[in-house]
């Protein structure tokens, strides 16, 4: 309501003939009125929804500290328990490809549809990034799970370039490691071709 009168009476203030005044205006209140709404449902949350109020907080100050450097990616597994208060909860990264999911260490994860637990995804710019795989009775915690997934797709999307950058590696050395044993071998053989061959034949 005070941000309808407001918007109101700036339009009456800068005239009506002025079209691009009453639209900048009202984007600069708008702009003005988004940190003034988070500040009033964080105050709502913590004295009426505690639960909420506690578990966005800890996730923000867990970004916080993935952003400064005290925190790894990896560790949104556990900060996503502790938001929400949880043991039974992971997270399984979806690489590129037809594999199986993975966890944050890059170990494959075999899913069982039938272990009595709840799925979610976590997706990004339309890409599947994550399955959250937890207590079912978290469905009832609606917009609270919500957010927290949503806030917390930097940190899987890390994870899961981290994951995937490590695993391409690992290829990279098996194949590096290959080409060096075919090398070896084909010098061995070679060496046998003389020692068996023209050696032989000199003697």
């Amino acid at each position: 309501a005070t941000y309808a009168v407001t918007v109101m009476v700036i339009g009456a203030a800068v005239g009506r003939s002025s079209a691009w005044a009453t639209a900048g205006a009202t984007l600069a209140l708008a702009a003005a009125f988004g940190p003034a709404r988070r500040r009033l449902q964080d105050a709502v949350d913590r004295r009426f929804n505690r639960a909420r109020f506690d578990a966005l907080h800890h996730m923000s100050t867990f970004l916080d500290d993935l952003r400064a450097g005290r925190s790894a990616p990896e560790d949104i597994e556990r900060g996503l328990r502790d938001a929400l208060d949880v043991d039974d909860l992971e997270i399984r990264l979806v690489l590129p490809g037809k594999g199986p999911a993975v966890d944050l260490s890059g170990i494959p994860v075999i899913d069982d549809p039938g272990d009595g637990r709840g799925r979610w995804l976590i997706r990004h710019a339309g890409v599947t990034l994550a399955t959250i795989v937890g207590p079912r009775d978290l469905v009832q915690r609606g917009t609270m799970l919500s957010k927290l997934l949503d806030a917390s797709v930097l940190a899987v999307e890390i994870a899961r370039l981290r994951v995937e950058l490590r695993r391409q590696l690992e290829e990279v050395e098996a194949s590096r490691a290959r080409i060096v044993a075919a090398a070896d071998d084909e010098r061995r053989r070679i060496e046998r071709d003389l020692h068996d061959g023209a050696q032989q034949q000199i003697v």
